[in-house]
């Protein structure tokens, strides 16, 4: 026996954890006929294997306008060709009315368009057309519905477009009492109804009507074209919704589909101006998860067959939205606005620029509307007069809700929407003041900024395209330079400037020791080097917390101070790091194995006849035998090296070590091998993705010249300036069998294994351990299960080690 649909009005608008609603397609209970392809007179059977012959009578238009048959495509079943007329008469239970006859012998009304649907292999929608393929221009109260009996309770019922819509003007949606359905200009009073919007996507159009009690109820559609030469409407699935006994997980879905959409480089974490509280976005985090986690176990058995059971009570639902959305809320408002809010007394000016390469500033400007002069916000760009006041603006308030009003400092006037050109910001003391407010620009990009006006939300935007320069009114979803603003604070003559301490501090807020791990192994890094940039991260917080404060510096010089420390501090932290490869000596060569981090893999590979290094696919690489020497490269550290500088030599070639190849037009720089060049000293670094395992490789005192994949020069790797996360940048160190290396026992080096520790038999023993890529780990540390490579200090070889 199936479930019931819920009889008991009263709780249709109140869901609760003790009686809860859950929406379900009951299509299939009370509908027949209702999704595309549209059954219809005379059409292939469900099996495919055998054809009714069509007449031209069960064809709805049989002819064209020049008199040939109206054929839509043909069809061959057991080796016997068939053509199908394209316009057919709707099957049962679908009834139709307000079809015109043609002088042809043609019909204009609804019916099933073979030609049309949302894929080719379920074409066939429910269609009206006027003025195409010979149906009449224009027509009255075409209707198609079915009639069908419902038990008392609330539903609703949905139209899907299907291939495409157009001259939808007068065309509804309609639920109705009764055995038919009301004429287009009657359709207030039906149970429900909504006009059929011209779309091109694939929302549905939903009613909802609600029955006290058992009812005959006609559902479909209405539709007068009356002044249209050429008009279309398809549609796809006619769908029923109703309700039974469950938990509604409607509004849960909604916001996790919402709460997905909100990425990190949209939300900038931080404790400064433009930044949104680290805490808070952990929280949003965690809920969002576990709301995701309830959704995605979501029972999706059939709710009308005994015995459903959901798999989340109404009150775990509840409780994850509630949790969800006080988590969004409180994400959004540890928002800290970039600017000092002016107050009487105490005003804070900006110059206000966009992120497009030749910065445009806002400034105030007169322009002519009507033969009259009226302030209007434009923008000007390259050399800006910083201390004009045209061309700044202070943040007020909005006493009366949310937002702030945007003044400027010439005018002392607040901006207000033009009157006369509506896209247009004016300044003008008889339009009021418009708040605006702000939020982080999408992308990520850091002092940068989106300000929306309150009302409707849409962006300001500088129109670049426009040779007369002004801002107006944009919203997109995406990126554009034009709506991200940068305030730049005009300091007052003996203020103390503190915004390229904030711009540092930004810079590092979020460095972790988990980016950065501590220790002696490969790509590790000092703990004095970690400790001193903590602290002089800590002290530039310090110094900002006082700007406009009593407690600030008195000096500028003690704020530029800070700034340099703090560069320097996180300089020497970054070139502290331990290399992720083992040096090469005199007595012990050891040789890798290079490749990148795209997910194709591409391989260095030491090309003898253009002396340079090639980049190979991992599947054409030839990473053994005498081939797999040209894939070989080792890693020299001079006897003069600043930090962890080295050279990097070619086992095919190691007379000298890699360099620069220019091409004749000095546009390109190739990496190659070239005796008559300067040599290069290379640097490892981390990526910007601080990944464990790759690694970008420099040139000493260049850190954005680096070393690249760079797949549009013929598969060479070239120089590239490094600034932001580029696979091809990232480089894997694969040690590779052919070290020259000295086999030892573990005898010989007196080592042991145990509880997953290398360990000596000599206490005063100084141990290497590295892995088989050749990164060097913390010799102190339990090790996973595998095999290592263990050095020891003052003893010849190496042994090979298995941890289990």
């Amino acid at each position: 026996m199936k479930k019931k649909l819920l009889l008991i009005v009263a709780v249709v608008f109140g869901l609760t954890a003790m009686y809860a609603q859950k929406p379900v397609d009951i299509s299939k209970k009370y509908l027949k006929n209702y999704t595309q392809p549209y059954e219809y007179v005379n059409k292939i059977s469900p099996e495919g294997d055998t054809i009714v012959d069509q007449n031209a009578e069960d064809a709805f238009r049989p002819l064209n306008e020049t008199g040939a048959a109206a054929y839509a495509a043909s069809a061959t079943v057991g080796g016997e060709s068939f053509q199908l007329y394209r316009f057919a008469k709707i099957g049962t239970p679908w009834k139709t009315e307000g079809a015109t006859t043609q002088d042809d012998g043609g019909q204009t009304g609804w019916h099933v368009d073979l030609n049309k649907g949302k894929a080719a292999t379920i074409r066939g929608a429910m269609t009206l057309t006027v003025g195409w393929d010979g149906f009449a221009p224009a027509i009255d109260n075409a209707k198609v519905f079915q009639t069908v009996t419902l038990p008392a309770g609330k539903y609703s019922f949905n139209a899907h477009y299907g291939q495409d819509v157009g001259g939808g003007k007068y065309s509804f949606l309609v639920a109705n009492l009764g055995e038919t359905i009301p004429d287009t200009t009657d359709v207030a009073n039906a149970l429900a109804h909504k006009r059929i919007l011209i779309s091109t996507t694939n929302t549905p159009i939903t009613i909802e009507f609600e029955l006290t009690e058992e009812s005959v109820v006609s559902l479909g559609v209405v539709a007068s074209f009356p002044d249209a030469s050429r008009a279309c409407l398809a549609l796809g699935d006619l769908r029923l919704g109703g309700f039974v006994d469950g938990t509604n997980y409607t509004e849960l879905k909604k916001l996790v589909a919402a709460a997905n959409r909100m990425q990190e480089a949209s939300y900038p974490l931080g404790v400064t101006g433009g930044k949104y509280s680290p805490e808070k976005w952990e929280a949003f985090v965690i809920a969002r998860a576990e709301a995701d986690t309830i959704v995605r176990h979501e029972n999706t058995a059939d709710p009308l067959e005994e015995g459903f059971v959901d798999n989340h009570t109404q009150a775990e639902v509840d409780a994850a939205l509630a949790a969800l959305q006080t988590a969004i809320d409180e994400l959004n408002a540890s928002f800290i606005i970039p600017f000092k809010v002016s107050t009487e007394g105490d005003e804070r000016y900006y110059l206000i620029h966009d992120r497009h390469n030749t910065r445009h500033y806002m400034m105030v400007a007169e322009a002519e509307y009507a033969g009259e002069y009226k302030w209007r916000l434009e923008y000007t760009s390259g050399e800006v007069d910083k201390e004009d006041p045209k061309n700044q603006f202070k943040f007020v308030k909005n006493p009366d809700g949310e937002g702030y009003f945007i003044v400027s400092r010439d005018l002392n006037v607040p901006m207000s929407v033009g009157t006369e050109v509506a896209n247009f910001l004016m300044f003008d003391t008889d339009t009021p003041g418009e708040p605006f407010n702000i939020k982080a620009a999408v992308g990520g990009y850091q002092d940068y900024y989106r300000l929306y006006r309150v009302s409707n939300k849409a962006e300001l935007n500088s129109f670049g395209n426009f040779a007369n320069g002004y801002i107006g009114f944009w919203t997109t979803t995406g990126e554009d330079a034009g709506s991200d603003f940068c305030f730049e604070r005009v300091y007052k003559e003996g203020e103390i400037n503190m915004s390229a301490l904030l711009n540092e501090y930004n810079k590092v807020f979020g460095v972790t020791s988990e980016q950065f791990p501590i220790g002696t192994g490969a790509g590790e890094f000092p703990q004095d080097k970690w400790d001193a940039f903590v602290a002089e991260r800590a002290a530039a917080k310090a110094i900002l917390d006082t700007e406009d404060t009593p407690e600030a510096p008195k000096e500028q010089a003690i704020v530029d101070a800070q700034v340099e420390a703090l560069q320097i501090a996180f300089a020497n932290l970054v070139a502290s790091m331990n290399p992720p490869m083992v040096f090469s000596t005199d007595a012990e060569e050891v040789w890798y194995f290079l490749h990148d981090k795209r997910a194709d893999k591409f391989f260095w590979r030491y090309d003898i006849f253009e002396g340079a290094v090639k980049i190979v696919k991992e599947a054409e690489a030839v990473l053994t035998g005498e081939e797999g020497e040209d894939y070989q490269f080792k890693f020299v550290k001079p006897a003069d090296a600043v930090g962890n500088e080295f050279f990097i030599y070619a086992k095919a070639a190691p007379e000298f070590p890699l360099t620069y190849i220019v091409e004749s037009d000095k546009t390109i720089i190739f990496a190659g091998f070239d005796e008559d060049a300067d040599t290069v000293r290379f640097v490892a670094g981390k990526t910007p993705a601080y990944d464990a395992e790759y690694f970008t490789l420099a040139v000493s005192g260049k850190p954005r010249l680096q070393l690249n994949s760079h797949r549009g020069f013929e598969i060479v790797s070239t120089y590239y300036p490094g600034n932001a996360d580029d696979a091809g940048n990232d480089w894997r160190f694969i040690r590779a069998d052919g070290s020259s290396v000295k086999n030892a026992t573990v005898e010989d080096l007196g080592i042991i294994v145990r509880n997953r520790k290398v360990l000596s038999t000599d206490a005063n023993a100084v141990i290497s351990v590295f892995n088989l890529s050749g990164q060097k780990l913390n010799a102190a540390l339990e090790l996973v299960p595998g095999v290592y490579i263990v050095t020891v200090k003052g003893k010849a070889g190496a042994a090979k080690v298995i941890v289990r």
